[in-house]
């Protein structure tokens, strides 16, 4: 529930107008709230199909699990005798439950969707009705159909990159995660000094700059200790690392 609704929908128009950081961190502690449960919901308790991007004819008009509890619905689907999926295709997957990703990822991933959300917003309209509207069916970026194949394949997690292509990486959300750090070939101290020296030449700031040189330092460093070294807010930070990820992708190892 979204307490002072008013007051954040004057926010929004004047951030539209203004583009005032102190206005956008208004918004953020107004919402924040709202979008840990959402994560918390998704990533704890919401289940997704296998065949999320490519359900029979009989899926689609399925009124079985209506019956049922949620703890049942994997049975359900798998016995069902007229369904004409692929047989690895059948059933749900939790986030957490399969260990696919980290709370933080999700938050990160929706985050991105919320600001993104703000940017698109037309001021002439209410926000609120908006805001719920766009997120209502809103799953992560990551779950792309070579995600959901890697699952029921049971290849080993991989990672997915901007393009939605998958690399064989640690997993990672398409927008607002955490930035791979597994930029450095650490068999050749030779080969790592001129991938150091492109790397810096790819950021574009002093905040970019100073990031990159933390996670060398510490590849465990997480968002919430960089945003106490640079003094900013987290959903700055994951911003930042975006954009740092997809001009260092060329450098993440294969």
């Amino acid at each position: 529930m979204i307490k002072n609704k008013k007051e954040l929908e004057q926010l929004v128009k004047d951030y539209k107008i203004n583009k005032s950081d102190t206005t956008f961190n208004q918004i953020y502690k107004i919402l924040l709230p709202i979008v840990k449960r959402k994560t918390t919901y998704i990533y704890y308790k919401k289940l997704y199909h296998y065949n999320l991007y490519n359900p029979c004819s009989e899926c689609k008009r399925c009124m079985k699990l209506n019956k049922v509890p949620k703890s049942e619905y994997n049975m359900t689907c798998k016995e069902c005798e007229i369904c004409t999926c692929n047989p690895l295709e059948r059933g749900f997957f939790n986030l957490y439950e399969q260990g696919l990703c980290r709370w933080e990822e999700v938050f990160n991933d929706l985050w991105i969707r919320v600001t993104k959300i703000i940017d698109n917003y037309d001021i002439n309209k209410p926000f609120i009705t908006y805001l719920i509207a766009t997120l209502w069916e809103w799953r992560p970026s990551f779950l792309t159909k070579k995600f959901i194949k890697s699952i029921t394949t049971n290849k080993p997690l991989t990672y997915i990159n901007d393009d939605g292509d998958t690399d064989e990486e640690e997993i990672s959300g398409e927008e607002g995660q955490e930035m791979n750090t597994n930029v450095i070939d650490e068999s050749s101290e030779e080969k790592s000094r001129p991938v150091l020296q492109d790397i810096f030449k790819e950021c574009k700031t002093e905040n970019e700059v100073k990031i990159c040189k933390f996670y060398l330092e510490n590849q465990n460093i997480t968002e919430e200790e960089l945003g106490q070294k640079l003094k900013m807010t987290k959903q700055n930070i994951s911003l930042i690392l975006h954009r740092l990820r997809k001009r260092l992708k060329k450098y993440l190892t294969k």
